[in-house]
């Protein structure tokens, strides 16, 4: 009976420190990562893949995701106008003032972009009143994510690939 109960602590303290290890492991390699928002891609218009050299030049299309609406979504390789990249960053944590929180655009490079049409250019669309983010003026913050293979996984777990919906 003994042995049987020594068997079971033991066991019992292997999978403790093994899940603990799991936990330590994931807190060190995977630690804020970057998480697209449902919300902000179901109420955009365009979302398109493209690349961004400078937050104030034209974005050249890569790739056109999934669009909504009458109009024909741009082509491959079309250059959009986006007015508000510079603006496009999280909100900031208890620590931090509007100032210091790093903008999403973090140089030259591929980045998912939900859209809106605004006359003849675009904006990113704000992240619209959902839990976290409370109804404002402004609207939400403008978010754009770089494209990693998990930040795509996400995007096509919202929307499906090449979906033109009325």
């Amino acid at each position: 009976m003994k042995r049987f109960a020594m068997l079971r602590l033991v066991l019992a303290s292997a999978l403790f420190v093994g899940w603990i290890g799991w936990l330590v492991y994931l807190a060190a390699t995977k630690s804020r990562p970057i998480v697209l928002s449902r919300p902000q891609l179901l109420v955009s218009n365009l979302d398109v893949i493209a690349r961004v050299d400078d937050p104030g030049k034209k974005v050249l299309v890569k790739d056109v995701y999934a669009w909504r609406g009458k109009e024909t979504p741009p082509a491959v390789n079309d250059e959009l106008d986006v007015v508000d990249l510079d603006k496009c960053h999280r909100l900031p944590r208890d620590d931090e003032a509007d100032d210091d929180v790093p903008r999403d655009w973090q140089g030259p490079g591929l980045y998912i972009l939900p859209l809106r049409k605004l006359g003849g250019r675009y904006e990113v669309v704000p992240i619209p009143p959902s839990p976290g983010f409370p109804p404002s003026l402004e609207g939400g913050p403008r978010r754009i994510y770089p494209l990693t293979e998990d930040t795509h996984d996400q995007l096509k777990a919202i929307k499906e690939p090449g979906a033109a919906t009325p």
